[in-house]
């Protein structure tokens, strides 16, 4: 026959309990759990970083074009290399808004390869600009890139 005390718990398990140090089992308890929450998020953090670490090296990520006349050249080419020791592709390089278009290239490239994305911006559009596009590659990452500038009226 079991005594039951309060909520189910014997009274045997609470006299054994009562006879281990609280301070013990209390720093026992915060230590499992700080180690855990370390190890979790040290788990957590290397898998970010490693899907968020693209092998697609861009020469540059920012372009400015400065001051450019209405209807003047609208393309600036970005270059990049694989340096990563597989093959990938250029899945997707999206603008931040319709009036910048970027073309890439669709073939795999190779690591060591070279390539470039032509970033195309409507420059009859008068005033300043800084767009994005985001390129996403298949080994899952994404990079921004930056074009911005100032379209003004033609002189003369």
């Amino acid at each position: 026959m079991v005594n039951r005390g309060y909520a189910g718990i014997t009274h045997t398990f609470v006299a054994e309990v009562a006879t281990v140090p609280f301070f013990i089992t209390l720093k026992s308890i915060i230590m499992k759990k700080t180690i855990f929450m370390l190890v979790f998020f040290a788990l957590l953090g290397f898998s970010l970083k490693a899907q968020n670490q693209s092998n697609l090296v861009f020469a540059a990520t920012h372009i400015n074009y400065g001051n450019i006349d209405k209807g003047g050249d609208p393309v600036k080419k970005f270059s990049f290399v694989n340096k990563g020791k597989e093959k990938l592709f250029i899945t997707d390089a999206k603008g931040s808004c319709g009036c910048t278009v970027a073309n890439f290239p669709k073939e795999v490239i190779m690591p060591g390869e070279k390539g470039e994305i032509e970033v195309r911006y409507d420059t009859t559009r008068i005033g300043k600009f800084s767009k994005n596009v985001t390129v996403t590659a298949s080994d899952g990452s994404q990079q921004m890139l930056t074009i911005e500038g100032e379209v003004r009226e033609k002189e003369g």
